[in-house]
């Protein structure tokens, strides 16, 4: 038994022991949720920790915490910038600080990988069959070039806004096997760029509420930018609030007060348009959908991906029904004479599987550490 070890950290952490030799290849061997909260004083290094004592308990791997062939190699996706193999998680998860040297002495990994988690999203996409997908726009990626069909861009709303860009054959091993290179970003945090009336009032509404001149992407396409684009209407443009909804808001703001989070105002939200039962919700989403397709538009102008932009995140296989209406589409595809030319050839899929990160860590582990 060859084991690796795959995490995918985040509000909700996924860590996964697979057994490379298992047929077929990538076999789960053992699987487990953690909550982020319940490590906030210790981090990665205290639920790593946990995962390998839950996984050697019967009737899970028979393999020993103190055994060093627990697991050779690992990978975490992680919600920052890796900088020098050491993620900074205390802005985001109120994480201490942690190095991959750490994490390698404590559990004796042979090779460890510490990636941002839309870098895991990239090498994850690759793995997805067609059951993992639905397209948007079916393309005609025959029109690019070579290097072009094998570009990929990859945009996900989620508690934030990622971006990333994969080449998918880009490094030839001597075994002839073809390994990508994902490149992530931080283009989330781009300036936001408004294209209407509607978008130029919320530009102005977001930097005096966030009393900041910079007011970027995610504060727009992303679970707070709807709640945002909602409270916009809402005060500023004046459109009736529903007294569901404005109970929703509401009780959410007082505890948030308070540091408790038990109500989702954007989920909610979403909801409510989803099923065409509250006009303010439908016009919100309707804002966030258009910025949403022009900021993915925006992305395929730089990157030319004939090999598909895939909108991956939490939001879009919750509300697909609201991303196969115009709005997106329509946004991604109306940028001028040479986007009318280009866009509409890009093949565009919504990504339905919700492990696509851990997928990624996986391929990492076996793929790309040597």
């Amino acid at each position: 038994m060859t084991l690796i070890l795959a995490g995918d950290v985040g509000r909700l952490n996924t860590l996964r022991l697979v057994d490379t030799e298992a047929r077929p290849p990538l076999q789960r061997s053992f699987e487990k949720n953690y909550r982020s909260a319940d490590y906030e004083n210790s981090g990665l290094l205290a639920m790593v920790r946990q995962f390998l004592q839950d996984a050697a308990m019967p009737p899970n791997l028979s393999a020993s915490l103190h055994n060093p062939a627990v697991a050779k190699k690992a990978c975490f996706a992680l919600p920052c910038p890796i900088i020098n193999n050491t993620a900074n998680l205390t802005y985001k998860l109120r994480w201490p600080q942690i190095a991959a040297e750490q994490l390698a002495q404590a559990f004796r990994f042979n090779q460890i990988g510490l990636i941002n988690d839309f870098e895991a999203v990239g090498f994850g996409v690759i793995t997805l069959e067609e059951s993992d997908l639905h397209t948007l726009q079916q393309g005609n990626p025959g029109k690019g070039s070579p290097q072009e069909r094998n570009q990929i861009a990859i945009i996900g709303a989620g508690s934030g806004l990622g971006e990333a860009f994969v080449i998918k054959d880009a490094i030839k091993k001597p075994d002839g096997v073809a390994t990508p290179i994902v490149c992530a970003s931080e283009g989330g945090h781009a300036d936001y760029a408004p294209y209407s009336q509607y978008e130029i009032d919320l530009w102005t509404f977001l930097q005096k509420d966030t009393d900041s001149l910079h007011v970027d992407m995610e504060m727009v396409i992303s679970g707070k930018g709807i709640l945002q684009i909602y409270r916009f209407l809402r005060d500023v443009r004046q459109l009736s609030e529903s007294p569901d909804m404005a109970k929703i808001v509401k009780t959410w703001e007082e505890e948030a007060k308070l540091g408790v989070k038990s109500l989702d105002p954007a989920a909610e939200i979403a909801k409510a348009a989803l099923f065409k039962r509250d006009p303010l919700c439908e016009k919100s989403m309707q804002i966030f959908l258009k910025a949403y397709g022009a900021e993915a538009g925006n992305f395929a102008l730089k990157l030319k991906p004939y090999g598909g932009l895939y909108v991956a995140g939490s939001i879009a296989p919750r509300i697909l029904p609201l991303f196969k209406g115009v709005d997106f589409l329509d946004a991604f595809n109306q940028k001028g004479k040479v986007g009318k030319n280009l866009l509409p050839d890009i093949p565009v899929r919504v990504v339905l599987n919700p492990q696509v990160g851990l997928k990624g860590a996986e391929y990492y582990a076996v793929n790309v550490l040597n």
